[in-house]
């Protein structure tokens, strides 16, 4: 819940990939290092074509095994190969953290994977 509003790119580690917030239906509790994970709805629209400009999505977060129990506001903008970039706000509580595509795999309610 400290994530400073605005503008951000997600790039792994290693080797500098573009990365996304995954678009999908669900994410399950205890993924991308967090308890409450958030994701791109699928059913707010597809991810944005370049000259589509920035569009607005709906990020559903997991709470308590329900999939969209709570949620917030997103901007998506697609840059071509430059990536995608993402207007975020603040989620709702603690432990709640947006997920990345590299993210998914499962991790403990304390634990954390370095990407």
């Amino acid at each position: 819940a400290n994530l400073p509003v605005g503008w951000y790119r997600f790039r792994d580690e290693t080797d500098s990939k573009t990365l996304k917030i995954p678009l999908t239906s669900c994410i399950e509790q205890n993924r991308c290092g967090t308890l409450g994970p958030a994701f791109i709805s699928e059913s707010s629209g597809p991810n944005p074509r370049p000259r589509d400009g920035t569009v607005s999505r709906k990020a559903c977060i997991n709470v308590l095994g329900r999939c969209c129990q709570a949620h917030v506001n997103v901007c998506l903008r697609n840059c071509g190969t430059s990536g995608m970039v993402y207007y975020l706000s603040q989620t709702p509580g603690c432990p709640m953290a947006y997920c990345t595509d590299s993210q998914i795999a499962a991790c403990g309610v304390h634990q954390t994977r370095d990407r």
